[in-house]
């Protein structure tokens, strides 16, 4: 059929099949036509941009795997630029042959040379030599040629929480040894008490694991795996590892080898808080004394690799037990554990002048790469405040002739001649002396009684009492000398006993007095009682009222404690954070103590306690640089959550108050402090909490030296034997002006209801405390708000209106805030 009548077929369209010249031809064609773009529909357009952005999805991701290849290839390649690979070992069974495996383990990350044929190490310093074998409890470092790959060695001593923390910060990976026999017999099972420092471990975070098994080559070879299979789910089930996680057998070098590549071959993935700062993991300590007073603070050297960032002689560092120091210097000797040898020098022909002219420097020279300069960071832990900064200005013309006419009419007084009137305001009346005497009797009384007191307790731990020293003969004095040491040794034996007795009576009663007050404010919280001998608006001068806590504004700079002249504060804590990194971004370009290179550091003005403390501590030394104004005191803030009761065996499951000094662990900081909890709420104000009660989320406020987030923090609590673990957190921020409010509320009973109008007593005591608190806002626990309108009677007795229907049975409540702030610490 021909005409307009005919069929017309639709032509084909390809779609996603369509060849590379049909897309260009409708691609064509779309530019051709001037505002096709814009005929097109929504979907259309939406198609066409879905397109576009997924060809740059996948430029993207091509251009990120290409960059991680390059990066690998370059890691691969700068293995001995960079810092050796810290392996902690961790074994979690006392019955495991430690020893051996230490010195075999050794061996073989230094391919097979760690020891000659009389079994004695060589090719290591002798420090790292006797550490080697006494367990590795401090760092070796070896090198594996083989495996173009530098190992630093250490243990992680399972009784000792604080050392075993300080190793698995700075770890890279980390190495468990299990015993496969126990864990196939069922004995393997983990507890707190077996392994102490495991719950820290786990709160801190662990890095990449390799799990070997001393000892499976002395299971039946058709058990073997079933005892791979039982450390795993043990592993899996308490320190969260991955099930399929690999467990090697070490009993021949073979296998010893394969766990060499294996830890080689480990990628590691260092926390980004570790990266932030410069650290030093010290392998070689020395002090120099101070050669004018040997007893004060000298030069403490520390011989290290620089791992994180780099660090300049600009830098300070932190010291553990010993807080912030200035570098003196920054040298660098030979690297020990090169993994290429030196190149040597082309052999000279005999006679030549290059033999004859040149000579050969002397071996392990140290030359200084980095000196303190102009922009080096002052050692300022605290602000000098200025005394007057609070007081008035120049007195008036009033005021003047006022202290004039007052010191015309004082008394004359008779003093000798010659004596000007400044001295004689220093010389004292008869009557004068008098009064100053009435007013120290009682201190001196006071004094001469506790004297009293000191000297009968003196005589009776020496022994005296009762004690003849009359008699002038020989023999008889040496019998009573006799007889005065033995009771005195009794008498000692006693009064020890007795004082030790008293003291654990007297932490038993305090441990009993601080559950009961736990356990009232958990019934009633924030409730006190209105003294009846004070008036309430005395007792309570310093709170005040808020007609809305979230609302309501509070000057963040009113009445602040004396303590807040000696702090910093920033204006910006973020862009301060910012301004650091950028500044140790400017030193890094310039510094040559970059990551990976070997180093020795001279820290200056070190006491000679405190070094003695660091030479001498059982695990790790590590020295971190600090970042600007990290010296500096302000009130640091963590967040944190304390451990449910019963989650560790050696936990502490008791109350902890506010004010209670804990040992906060953050990063590579670990200080004592005294805090106060408040909510973690999103407003401007928050309210204090008075106990850190289990499973809680708080917000820990302290006074301490300023720290950047992020930062890991584990809050400890000193028991008789070992550190209780009882929080775990992070660093907020340091800010001072974060408001903290403690409630108090003071409440009441209903003495008449009618409705809406209710008759309170016993929440004040006399009628102006009525009319001081006539402000306040009430409420009741059953949801009610009101006012007060007036007292009634003589005895705080007063009327109330409120919003709703009030019943017999409710309670009639105000509140009441006060801001309040952390102690103070004695010694910063």
């Amino acid at each position: 059929m021909g005409g307009e009548a005919r069929q017309h077929n639709k032509s084909h369209k390809a779609g996603r099949k369509a060849g590379q010249s049909a897309r260009e031809k409708h691609k064509t064609k779309k530019a051709a036509v001037p505002g096709a773009a814009s005929r097109l529909t929504v979907k259309a357009q939406s198609r066409a941009g879905t397109l576009g952005a997924k060809a740059e999805r996948q430029q993207k991701a091509a251009a990120q795997r290409q960059a991680r290849r390059e990066a690998a290839l370059a890691a691969r390649r700068n293995a001995g630029v960079l810092a050796p690979r810290v392996v902690a070992i961790l074994p979690l069974s006392a019955n495991l042959p430690y020893a051996e495996f230490a010195r075999a383990l050794t061996d073989a990350c230094a391919d097979g040379t760690a020891y000659d044929a009389g079994s004695e190490f060589v090719g290591m310093p002798e420090r790292a030599a006797q550490a080697a074998q006494k367990g590795l409890v401090e760092p070796v470092t070896v090198r594996s040629v083989k495996n173009k790959q530098r190992f630093t060695l250490i243990s992680l001593p399972p009784a000792d929480i604080p050392a075993s923390l300080d190793g698995l910060k700075a770890a890279d990976v980390l190495l468990v040894l299990a015993p496969p026999g126990e864990a196939l017999a069922g004995q393997l099972r983990l507890h707190d008490m077996d392994v102490p420092c495991l719950a820290a471990l786990r709160a801190q975070g662990l890095p990449p694991t390799v799990v070997a098994l001393p000892g499976l080559e002395g299971i039946a070879t058709a058990k073997r795996n079933s005892a791979k299979k039982a450390v795993t789910e043990v592993l899996a089930r308490r320190m969260q590892l991955a099930r399929d996680s690999k467990a090697l057998g070490v009993g021949s070098s073979a296998e010893f080898a394969e766990l060499v590549r294996t830890l080689a071959g480990t990628r590691p993935s260092p926390p980004a808080w570790r990266e932030q700062r410069p650290y030093l993991f010290a392998e070689n300590l020395d002090f120099v004394p101070n050669p004018v007073v040997p007893d004060g603070p000298g030069t403490l050297c520390l011989s290290a690799y620089v791992r994180g960032q780099a660090i300049t002689a600009d830098m300070l560092i932190a010291l553990p037990f010993g807080g912030e120091y200035q570098i003196e210097l920054i040298d660098a000797p030979e690297d020990p554990f090169p993994l290429s040898a030196p190149r040597q020098p082309h052999a000279l022909k005999p006679g030549s002048s290059a033999m004859a002219t040149e000579e050969p420097p002397p071996p392990d020279t140290p030359f200084v790469i980095s000196v303190p300069g102009q922009g080096r960071e002052a050692l300022v832990r605290e602000n000098i405040p200025d005394p007057l900064a609070g007081e008035q200005t120049w007195p008036t013309e009033e005021e003047m002739m006022e202290a004039e006419e007052e010191g015309k009419q004082r008394k004359k007084r008779l003093v000798p001649k010659g004596t000007s009137a400044y001295q004689a305001t220093w010389i004292l009346d008869e009557d004068d002396e008098a009064e100053e005497g009435d007013e120290a009797d009682g201190d001196e009384q006071d004094e001469d009684e506790g004297a009293m007191e000191m000297d009968g307790a003196n005589l009776n731990e020496a022994g005296l009492e009762g004690a003849d020293f009359d008699d002038d003969d020989d023999e008889e004095e040496e019998d009573d000398e006799e007889e005065l040491e033995e009771v005195g040794d009794e008498g000692e034996e006693s009064n020890e006993r007795n004082a030790r007795q008293a003291a654990l009576d007297d932490l038993q009663r305090r441990a009993e007095e601080r559950a009961a007050r736990a356990d009232e404010d958990a019934e009633f919280p924030d409730e006190v009682d209105t003294p009846l001998e004070t008036p309430a608006r005395t007792r309570f001068g310093r709170y005040r009222g808020l007609k809305s806590f979230r609302t309501t504004p509070w000057d963040a700079k009113e009445s602040l404690p004396q303590e807040y002249a000696r702090i910093f504060a920033f204006q910006n804590p973020k862009r301060a954070h910012r301004q650091a990194l950028y500044a140790l971004e400017s030193m890094a370009e310039t510094s040559q103590c970059t990551p990976g290179r070997w180093i020795r550091v001279r820290v200056a003005g070190v006491p000679l306690s405190v070094a003695q403390q660091v030479i001498s501590m059982t695990g790790p030394c590590v020295a971190v640089g600090l970042l600007q104004h990290e010296c500096k005191m302000s009130v640091v803030h963590f967040a944190l959550k304390r451990l449910p009761r019963g989650a560790s065996p050696l936990g502490y499951d008791g109350p902890i108050a506010g004010k209670e000094e804990l040992v906060f662990d953050y990063g590579f900081f670990r200080r004592r402090a005294r805090p106060i909890y408040s909510a973690d709420s999103s407003g401007d104000k928050h309210k204090l909490e008075r106990f850190l009660r289990h499973g809680q989320a708080v917000v820990a406020t302290v006074y301490a030296p300023i720290a950047y987030p992020p930062l890991p923090l584990l809050l400890f609590k000193e028991t008789e034997h070992e550190p209780a673990l009882v929080g775990a957190g992070r660093l907020l921020s340091a800010d001072p002006d974060r408001i903290v409010l403690k409630r108090i509320v003071l409440s009441g009973v209903p003495h008449k209801v009618h409705k809406k109008k209710v008759v309170v007593k016993f929440m004040f005591h006399n009628p102006d405390d009525v009319r001081w608190f006539k402000p306040l806002e009430l409420w009741t626990k059953f949801g009610r708000h009101g006012r007060i309108k007036e007292p009634v009677g003589t005895h705080g007795t007063m009327k109330c209106l409120f919003d709703g229907t009030v019943t017999q049975r409710d309670s009639i409540c105000a509140s009441l805030y006060k801001r309040v702030f952390p102690p103070y610490p004695s010694s910063t």
